[in-house]
């Protein structure tokens, strides 16, 4: 999980150590979700046009925790069907 100005993201996933790059569409369950201004995202389509690209660019270990940083990408869709396009996305693990 992680908030920022008018963000929040949720996701969850199984960690490979030999990979360094994820893709996570079809999430039927709601596993992933962004909150953008008070409106939740996900990637809930079975088209695949629904996706978040996901890269690590640094993996720390604290404990028996794997702590993640990287970038993302991604297409992601509300309730109503109203899409939004991420470009850019960063995020930095820095403690738990």
């Amino acid at each position: 999980m992680a908030t920022g100005e008018g963000l929040n993201i949720s996701w969850q996933m199984g960690y490979n150590p030999r990979q360094d790059e994820y893709r996570l569409d079809s999430d039927k369950k709601g596993t992933l979700n962004f909150t953008i201004d008070g409106k939740m995202y996900w990637t809930r389509s079975v088209l695949h046009d629904n996706y978040l690209d996901i890269h690590f660019t640094e993996v720390k270990d604290k404990y028996s925790v794997k702590m993640l940083s990287g970038t993302f990408e991604g297409v992601l869709e509300d309730k109503d069907g109203n899409k939004v396009h991420i470009t850019e996305g960063k995020f930095v693990t820095e403690d738990i």
